[in-house]
């Protein structure tokens, strides 16, 4: 994305009709009209008409924006918002000289001024003027929650563009206060792509210490995932100061899994009625989980994303309190990647029927496969009562080579 673009989208669009837009969505709730009824000349509710007014897309609305902004000044000479809008209406009239010393002037004043804080972004990006433009998103963002519902998605949109995350790093590094709701609406955001957050937090981290930020990165790392964005994925999270290596390479279950520490790093069950497991603890305090598929279903009950480097592995697991039917099925798969272009590397022999049971097995990863998915897949067969089993161990280890 070119520079120019990007500042384009950090201004919501440059134009007369994005810009009314905008200050419609930030002073939709304000009633200026109704103070105006009980007192004519009160310079506030003149200044939020005027400003009202500018919501409607309609450069000939300048000369109303104009007597109203005037209006307000006579009632409070340093009125800040009238004469931000004074400044817009000499604007629509085409003298932008004009208008950037006035709203300078209402900036100024009180730097509170959003109708001033979101024309100057649009003005600074109009002008290729990267840095001002997120002096005035710090100070917007800063001053008004209003304007998050607006500017946050831009910003987040922006974010390919590296100049624009290297222009972030002051605002990341100290911790900016809208820095916390910028990444929470962020990383949730279905329209988000996770990658550029992350190269953000890559490159202009690391984030602040405080705890929100460690549930910020760990839903990153889900986002990340979900998005198959595992190299991403892989040195996103070895940049975090408290990252656990072992998660990478690890088929262990452990409390950490139970408690999600890891995010999707760690053993994720499916929890459907018909067929999935549930983490449980033995009498020795051990984590493990419960599979289980009622008859007649079946499918995928766990699964953990592993980052193995190609080599050769073993890989033992231990079952006990096993009920299993005739044609119930309970098998380990290791896949290479996922989706249409996922292919099988290993596949388990299945459990047998006896009450507890252990596997021991070798397992050969190639150089295609940088990631892998280690998964249990069930069948509850055909009778009434379906298959259920206890994981009690699952261990991975890499063999030497002789």
């Amino acid at each position: 994305m070119g520079r120019g673009i990007a500042l384009g989208i950090l201004a919501a669009g440059i134009g007369y009709a994005s810009f009314a837009a905008a200050m419609g969505s930030v002073y939709r709730g304000n009633d200026p009209a109704a103070a105006l009824r009980f007192a004519p000349n009160d310079s506030g509710a003149l200044a939020g008409m005027a400003q009202r007014v500018l919501t409607t897309p309609d450069p000939a609305s300048a000369g109303r924006v104009s007597d109203l902004a005037l209006r307000s000044i006579r009632a409070q000479a340093l009125n800040p918002s009238a004469i931000a809008a004074l400044g817009v209406a000499k604007d629509l009239r085409g003298d932008q000289a004009g208008a950037a010393r006035l709203i300078n002037l209402a900036q100024r004043v009180g730097q509170r001024t959003r109708l001033a804080q979101l024309w100057l972004i649009e003005y600074h990006a109009a002008h290729n003027q990267l840095p001002q433009v997120l002096v005035q998103y710090d100070l917007a963002l800063r001053s008004s929650e209003g304007a998050r519902d607006l500017l946050l998605p831009a910003l987040g949109n922006a974010l390919s563009d590296p100049e624009i995350r290297k222009a972030m790093k002051p605002y990341v590094k100290a911790g900016a206060p809208w820095l916390v709701p910028f990444l929470i609406t962020r990383v949730a955001a279905p329209d988000q792509d996770p990658r550029v957050l992350s190269a953000m937090i890559l490159e202009d981290g690391p984030l602040p210490r405080d705890s929100v930020y460690r549930i910020i990165e760990i839903q990153l790392v889900d986002k990340l995932a979900g998005a198959a964005a595992f190299d991403e994925l892989e040195r996103f999270y070895r940049s975090l100061p408290y990252a656990d290596l072992t998660v990478l390479r690890s088929a262990a279950i452990g409390e950490r899994d139970a408690s999600r520490k890891f995010g999707a790093l760690g053993w994720r069950l499916v929890s459907d009625p018909d067929a999935g497991a549930e983490f449980s603890s033995a009498a020795n305090g051990q984590t493990g989980f419960s599979a289980y598929a009622n008859p007649g279903h079946g499918g995928t009950a766990a699964s953990k994303l592993l980052f193995l480097a190609p080599g050769r592995y073993r890989f033992q697991a231990k079952y006990d309190n096993i009920a299993l039917p005739a044609r119930a099925r309970a098998n380990w798969i290791l896949r290479c990647g996922i989706g249409e272009g996922s292919r099988i590397v290993w596949q388990g022999r299945p459990v047998d029927g006896a009450r507890s049971e252990e596997i021991d097995d070798s397992i050969l990863i190639d150089e295609g496969c940088p990631h892998q998915f280690l998964e249990l897949d069930v069948s509850g067969g055909e009778d009434r009562q379906g298959v259920t089993f206890d994981v009690v161990k699952i261990d991975l280890t890499r063999v030497a080579p002789r």
